[in-house]
């Protein structure tokens, strides 16, 4: 037998086992958080660090650094710290929720990937004509991304993009084409402000004691409400000082543009339907949150899409090749990285605040003399401004919000700074060069992330921000 197929079946054993691994880090968070067995949760963390061990290979420099430092800040803690364990131990199992959280819920993408319902809608929402167009790009990121996660952004990007090249002048594309990707990445970016299929709520509720996910959803709906009325305000300002400047070559040239495919919107409108009505009963029959409830049903959801999808005969799909409950492993494999990306930084983020005398860092910055609604808004800033600096969101969030909660300042309202920690992070989304919204738009555009971030979204995620303030401020007063 050669080297070079030994070497191959080497590795095709340890895709193996990192598929397995998965498998039992998402099955004993499963029995974890339904109360089945209450070590599970002590399984789940062995099998997230088993995978990373057979997945090094596969991981890029971000996830190997972020691995790295989560090893030396767990040894410097066992050296420094008389009872680590303490501090380890619900650390990694919050890691290894966040990470099944995140596998389990992108096995929504498999199905909508292959969709061609999704598809069409897709390109329904990129056709449309210029003055319904930011609602409609609005309305489907938000949608769209329900299941497709940042995939929304895949989908609909190129599609905006080829949309903006119709027309022959160049500065009128350059200025389609911004306020076409300012339009999505803002819509898009609250998503996760309220979507329970979003990993931002259920990372805040894990955080900060006492909070409440569906109080964040709630909250987070209204939010993004005004936000996404402002960018639109904003938008139509910009669309007529283009105008004004530009004249008579603004004039679009699309073409006739195509109506709502509503088959495919009540397809994708009861799929929705489905994996929420589930979660409810699910939340009723076992008496556990909507977070859990939504872990379970996602991959029965999408196994039940993709047999569909396999059998050929839902709007035209393509007849898939491999079996449903492949799809998903391998769905599942292809999105570890972000998982793990995921759970290092939630892991960073509470062994920090672990480390910290949450007293002795609260006196230090006098939060005990600072008025709540104050805490909150500096929350929502520091968020973005460190992630402009290459912090990850999860690491800020994570450590801002178990510092906080830990703290014992009794002005604070759990759900509100869970509130506030979410908003800055969708605001990290747009508004940092290192956001991941920002990252993925760059790609498809082939523009610079300062560009899309400061230029494009910098004036527009101040005065959001200042709007969130404001509806923080009153949420606290009541």
């Amino acid at each position: 037998m050669s080297s070079s197929t030994v070497s191959l079946a080497f590795l095709r054993w340890r895709q193996v086992l990192a598929k397995g691994c998965l498998a039992v880090l998402c099955a004993c968070q499963l029995l974890s958080l339904y109360g089945v067995l209450a070590s599970a949760a002590s399984f789940s963390a062995f099998a997230l660090l088993s995978f990373s061990l057979f997945a090094w290979h596969n991981f890029a420099r971000r996830e190997r650094l972020l691995l790295v430092a989560s090893l030396c800040l767990s040894a410097t803690t066992v050296f420094y710290l008389p009872t680590a364990s303490d501090v380890l131990l619900p650390a990694a199992h919050k890691a290894a929720f966040l990470a099944s959280f995140m596998l389990l819920l992108a096995t929504l993408r498999e199905g909508a990937m292959g969709s061609s319902s999704v598809a069409s809608l897709g390109h329904w929402v990129a056709t449309r004509p210029p003055g319904k167009r930011y609602l409609s790009i609005s309305t489907g990121a938000q949608f769209l991304g329900l299941l497709l996660n940042f995939g929304a952004l895949n989908l609909l990007g190129p599609l905006l993009l080829e949309g903006s090249k119709r027309h022959g002048n160049i500065e009128v594309r350059e200025w389609r084409l911004r306020r076409q990707f300012t339009a999505l990445g803002q819509s898009f970016s609250w998503l996760i402000a309220w979507s329970p299929t979003a990993v931002t709520g259920a990372t805040a509720a894990a955080v900060v004691s006492g909070s409440n996910a569906l109080y964040i959803s709630f909250a987070g709906i209204v939010a993004a409400v005004g936000a996404i009325t402002i960018g639109w305000a904003n938008d139509r300002r910009l669309g007529d000082k283009i105008r004004h400047q530009l004249g008579a070559v603004t004039i679009p040239v699309d073409g006739e543009s195509t109506e709502l495919p509503r088959r495919s919107a009540w397809r994708f409108g009861g799929l929705c339907i489905l994996l929420v009505a589930t979660s409810f009963l699910l939340t009723v029959v076992f008496s556990v949150g909507l977070i859990p409830a939504l872990m379970l049903c996602s991959p029965v959801v999408s196994i039940v899409w993709l047999m569909v999808q396999r059998r050929g005969d839902l709007n035209g799909d393509v007849p898939l090749v491999a079996s449903p409950p492949s799809r998903i492993l391998s769905g599942m494999l292809n999105g570890a990285p972000d998982a793990i990306v995921l759970a290092c930084g939630g892991y960073l983020g509470l062994v920090m605040a672990g480390l910290v005398d949450t007293a002795w860092l609260a006196a230090q910055f006098s939060l005990q003399a600072w008025p709540s609604v104050l805490i909150y808004w500096a929350v929502m800033a520091v968020i973005p401004c460190l992630s402009t600096l290459a912090i990850p969101p999860i690491l800020s969030v994570t450590f801002i919000g178990s510092v906080l909660s830990a703290a014992a300042l009794p002005a604070l309202q759990p759900n509100l700074l869970a509130v506030s920690l979410v908003i800055g992070w969708v605001l990290n989304l747009n508004g940092s060069p290192f956001g991941i919204g920002t990252l993925i738009l760059s790609r498809i555009s082939e523009r610079h992330p300062r560009v899309i971030a400061w230029r494009w979204n910098g004036v527009l995620c101040i005065q959001v921000w200042v709007f969130c303030c404001l509806f923080v401020a009153a949420l606290a007063s009541v």
